[in-house]
């Protein structure tokens, strides 16, 4: 136990039980106190893609926490080449090892060379307080993670598929932090580490088992190792030739001496069945009066023993569950196999105590109060002069009188901690839950001498002839602190289990301060949300702050309508599929039901799901744009002005294999699809998010209905089977996934066009396991919609407790007139949490009604909070994160939740209500950026009308997520014109940044636009290609400057023969499809004032 001490933690160890291992002599080690780190460069021999990764660390107080990426993994770093940042190879990460700061299990991740997707692995045991080795390697050759503490495995990852880790990450190396490519630092170690090891080679158990305890200065594969034996300097050595040495950043401290105590402060875990702590037959504890003292916390029901065979012991209803025993019913004669002494709880957690005369007899105390569970609570017996006093937390309980009796002091039975044993060992009786802090005297201690101690670490006193403060942290002994007398030997290797921390680490306080204020009106569209929070033991805290948009007290129902494949009904020549009698006349009348039917059924979204057209940019005849001309004059009906609500009805179009250029290809474009359905359409409507890359084939919705808010993505036909469809899959999922964390306090639905099979269940076909994989740690995500399979299939999946339906519903083929203008009627009724779906047809006036095509599915409709985002503060301070994009008018709910490394504070719910509304101030139709050359970085945008508009802010970031000003441009105040605007960043980063336009209104109020990413190479190239080397029968050309108008891609072999030469039209990024054998190419892209020439490997 310790008391008072900052940081003061309990994390259980759960599956390992780690060991103390006596290490070889070291002199020195580092130690980090959460804000300092060590830079270990960028040089060659850390980018590794085999590796090995080794330390000995030792926990001292709550880290803070860094991310390796979507996909990845929270944790506090070990050591780090790379965090999250954007998806290129130059600052992917390599590799990152850690533990997760709730749990304390190793954790460690990568990104591949491939997609840049992350592949993190989490170990089972949970690291104590005490000096630990760990190890993380990673083999290319099994795809295989493993990760070990003291030389034995923890957790062993077969990742399923051949991933190799991005050794080309140009980003620093990081100890006791992570840093990205600006060697901004993220996450934060607390405590000491020693003996570092990188390898490029993955070690074997038994290599790892054999040298985890040695200062390794040199090995085969061993590329950097830093045994910071330095004690002093601002730089570690690095042992191996060559190798760099580690700057140390904001004097972290040279640690004298390898096996210091444990300043958190530790108590031990007892599982009411087998654990407990043994001291022997111990002599030295017999006493005939006595105080005996814990501090326990009662977790579940322990098992009971008895002290005697007769009525004057604890027997029947009165059996003990030992707290700390000499002793228990055995015998009684000879004398010395009598009970001295017992403290322990009945079953109904009312405290007892009892001992035995050498003849025999026992002499019981019943308490009177039950002590509560799950709270640390200090209980205490005495006896002397025939007297029994029994107190909780320093009150009298119970006096008891036993006329002068005398305990046995000759007893050659057990001393124990949470059992009882008998005068050969054998255990019965288990306490459950946690004990510290355990004193035997021999005396009789007062009521006041109880009081004035309880709170206290006693390592010495009159009387005092046993004391287990129980803060190894680690091992099987229990040390006693007092001269001569006994140690205990811990159960097992398995249990009890050393708890980080003790009775005293209380948990934080509520956070108090909120700011907007509780019940706060007129608040910013974008306010900081800020609280202020502090924790009695001090340290670092990590706050947590959640909210959601507060519903009305009475909401409605509400419809979104499901209309899936009309490409039978704009098909030219019309009839020409599923035996004729297709029309456009059906899809008009589909539409123009919505329309007709928009107030009454509250119809407020509408998906349609893919294959809106048959032939895409292909159609027979003269007229290659007549089938999207007949998608678009049926989808006018539900926009604005056939439908009076400004911009329409919101809709969504998804695309399908047959609305692309090439069918079945999502490289291919989908040129009419964008002409008719491009974003040009939908800029300046309110429900328009916006889209992924150059064109609107994937794209988002942002709506509200019935007191909820929803973001509705909408992804294109991608069967995700060839390299280069699955490398574009996995970029435009990652795009979805950061939008459903970005919007994760909406209710989230997701349409695309091919996704499942018929049946229910149905099964997930094409991309959809992948969709679902990578998106489904999302808990704002409730529905995925497609059709492109004939008939009608479901699924239900549940993952972390969260609910996700999918469902395909497709008539065109096998019903008649190519679907014969059937449409889903999802119904939501928030008042019942339910969610009803109908099948109907406008055209021919007729519902199905079979079990596939009209069921309900229970749904919550509720707004449930959404983590906003988390920061790491200091005890005592003000913690703030940005809530962005709200609504006017509109009152939110938020909290804050405080975790000190241990424990978890929920703070209360407070209440504001943002500005009101009026007319938008600006109309902004568009923003772009881009390099005009390395050293200039043009921002343009457009407005289409201005109201009270003061300014623009022009603001640039390094990781997309925390922006500052760079430029100010006046706004026109008033304008009902059309206005171009443009401001230049003269001196921007090299690499990736981001930018992102700042609206203010002359009352301050603020608006942001979309987020735009500007790639700015070293030296003076123009362009990237990734994945390089490259897989596969794809690779990726990124143009970092305004795009001409076409532009020329040629490959030419290492003998000058030109092997590849394509055209490709208006995009930054260019995805090139080819059937080249592995080499060394040469790619020239040319056109406009481009002309650049860039090495490219395919393996």
């Amino acid at each position: 136990m310790r008391t008072n001490l900052p940081m003061g933690r309990k994390i259980f160890l759960t599956t390992l039980f780690i060991i103390s291992i006596s290490l070889q002599s070291r002199s020195q080690s580092i130690g980090f106190s959460g804000s300092n780190y060590a830079n270990a460069g960028n040089a060659a021999a850390l980018h590794v893609t085999n590796f090995t990764l080794e330390a000995w660390v030792k926990i001292e107080g709550t880290g803070v926490t860094t991310s390796s990426g979507s996909g990845g993994v929270t944790l506090v770093p070990f050591i780090a080449k790379g965090r999250a940042e954007s998806e290129l190879a130059a600052v992917d990460v390599n590799y990152i090892f850690g533990y997760d700061l709730t749990t304390r299990k190793l954790v460690a991740d990568f990104e591949d060379n491939a997609t840049s997707a992350n592949h993190p692995v989490t170990g089972n045991a949970a690291l104590g307080a005490c000096w630990t080795h760990v190890a993380a390697t990673y083999n290319t050759a099994t795809n295989t993670w493993k990760l070990y503490i003291n030389g034995v495995l923890d957790q062993t990852l077969a990742l399923g598929a051949a991933f190799t880790p991005q050794s080309l990450s140009n980003v620093s190396t990081a100890i006791g932090t992570s840093l990205n490519s600006t060697n901004a630092t993220e996450g934060f170690f607390n405590g000491s580490l020693d003996e570092l090891r990188v390898w490029n080679v993955v070690r074997t158990d038994a290599e790892i088992f054999a040298g985890y305890n040695a200062e390794l200065t040199s090995g085969t594969g061993l590329v950097s190792r830093w045994g910071f034996n330095d004690g002093s300097g601002t730089s570690a050595v690095n042992s191996i030739a060559g190798a760099p040495a580690a700057t140390l950043v904001n004097n972290p401290a040279w640690v004298s001496g390898f096996n210091q105590g444990n300043p958190l402060g530790s108590t031990l875990d007892f599982n009411g069945t087998t654990d407990y702590v043994t001291f022997g037959a111990a002599p030295v504890l017999n006493t005939t009066g006595f105080t005996l003292e814990a501090w326990i916390k009662i977790e579940g029901t322990g098992v009971t023993t008895v002290t005697s065979g007769g009525a004057d012991g604890l027997i029947g209803t009165e059996s003990v569950i030992p707290i700390v025993a000499k002793g228990r019913g055995e015998g009684e004669s000879p004398a010395n196999i009598n009970m001295n002494y017992i403290l322990g709880i009945k079953a109904d957690n009312v405290l007892v105590a009892d001992f035995e005369e050498s003849a025999g007899p026992n002499h019981k105390a019943i308490g009177t109060n039950a002590i509560p569970a799950n709270v640390w609570t200090h209980v205490a017996a005495t006896y002397g002069a025939g007297t029994w006093n029994l107190y909780i937390n320093g009150v009298l309980d119970k006096t008891e009188t036993e006329a002068g009796a005398v305990p046995v002091g000759t007893s050659i039975q057990h001393a124990s901690v949470g059992t009882a044993m008998n005068s050969t060992g054998v255990a019965a009786g288990f306490f459950n839950g946690k004990i510290d802090e355990v004193r035997i005297w021999n005396l009789v201690r007062t009521q006041a001498e109880i009081q004035a101690a309880q709170n206290a670490e006693l390592t010495a006193g009159t009387g005092l002839i046993g004391r287990w403060g129980f803060n190894e942290g680690c091992g099987l002994t229990a040390g006693n602190s007092i001269a001569g007398s006994v140690s205990g030997t811990l159960s097992s290797s398995t249990g009890p289990v050393w708890s980080n921390g003790n009775y005293n680490s209380q948990p934080p306080a509520p956070p108090t301060n909120p700011n907007p204020a509780h019940n706060g009106t007129a608040v910013s569209l974008n306010p900081d949300i800020c609280a202020t929070v502090s924790d009695p033991n001090g340290g670092n805290i990590r706050v947590r702050f959640y909210g959601r948009k507060k519903q009305p007290a009475v909401v409605n129902n509400f419809t979104i309508i499901g209309l899936p494949d009309t490409q039978f009904y704009t098909e030219e020549v019309q009839g020409t599929n599923s035996g004729g009698g297709g029309h456009n006349g059906i899809f008009k009348m589909q539409t123009q039901w919505i329309a007709d039917h928009r107030v009454d059924s509250n119809i407020v979204f509408v998906s349609q799901l893919g294959d809106c057209v048959q032939n895409g940019d292909n159609p027979p005849g003269a007229d290659k744009q007549i089938e999207w001309k007949r998608a678009d004059t049926s989808m006018k009906k539900i926009e604005s002005p056939a439908v009076p609500v400004t911009g329409g009805i919101p809709y969504s179009i998804c695309v399908g294999n047959h609305d692309q250029a090439t069918i079945g290809d999502p490289n291919s474009g989908s040129l009419y699809y964008n002409q008719y359905f491009g974003a040009a359409r939908f800029n300046g409507r309110a429900y328009y998010g916006g889209h992924y890359g150059a064109d609107n084939d994937n794209h988002y919705e942002l709506f509200s209905a019935g007191g909820i808010d929803f973001i509705h993505i909408s992804l294109e036909y991608n069967n995700n089977s060839s390299g280069a469809e699955q490398t574009t899959l996995q970029a435009v999922l990652n795009w979805a996934d950061a939008l459903l964390k970005t919007h994760s306090t909406r209710k989230a639905i997701l349409s695309t066009h091919n996704l499942l099979t018929t049946g229910n269940p149905a099964s997930f076909q094409g991309p959809g396991q992948k969709i679902y994989d990578d998106l489904k740690d999302n808990p704002n995500l409730f529905l995925m919609l497609a059709g492109h399979v004939a008939g009608e299939g479901r699924r239900t999946d549940v993952f972390a407790g969260n609910t996700i339906y999918s469902l395909m519903s497709d008539y065109q083929s096998g019903y008649s007139n190519g679907g014969n203008g059937f449409l889903r009627i999802m119904q939501f009724r928030p008042a019942e949490n339910l969610m009803t779906v109908k099948t109907y047809s406008p055209y021919s006036n007729s519902s199905m009604t079979g079990s596939g095509s009209q069921f309900s599915l229970p749904v919550s409709l509720t707004n449930s909070f959404a983590l906003i985002g988390e920061t790491n503060v200091v005890s005592g301070s003000t913690a703030c994160v940005n809530w962005p994009g709200l609504e006017d008018n509109s009152e939110y709910e938020w909290y804050a939740e405080l975790f000190d490394g241990l424990n978890t504070t929920t703070g209360p719910v407070w209440l504001f209500t943002t500005s009101a509304g009026g007319p938008l101030p600006v109309n902004l139709v568009s923003f772009n950026a881009f390099a005009e050359s390395k050293t200039k970085v043009k921002t343009s945008w457009t407005t289409s009308y201005e109201r009270n508009n003061n300014r623009f802010e022009v603001e640039r970031s390094k990781d997309g997520r925390n922006f500052s000003s760079i430029g100010t441009v006046p706004g026109l105040n008033n304008s009902s014109t059309v206005q171009h605007y443009s401001f230049y960043d003269n001196q921007p980063f090299t690499g990736i940044s981001f930018y992102r336009l700042k609206q203010v209104d002359v009352d301050g109020n603020a608006g942001y636009s979309n987020i735009e990413r500007v790639n700015i190479a070293g030296g003076k190239t123009a362009v990237d290609i990734y994945p390089n080397p490259a897989r596969g029968n794809s690779f990726n050309i990124n143009i970092l400057k305004e795009v001409p108008a076409s532009v020329i891609v040629s490959v030419i072999d290492s003998k000058g023969s030109l092997l590849l030469q394509k055209q490709y039209t208006g995009s930054n990024t260019i995805s090139v499809l080819h059937h080249l054998p592995a080499g060394i190419y040469t790619v020239n892209i040319q056109g406009g004032d481009l002309n650049e020439a860039k090495k490219l490997i395919i393996k």
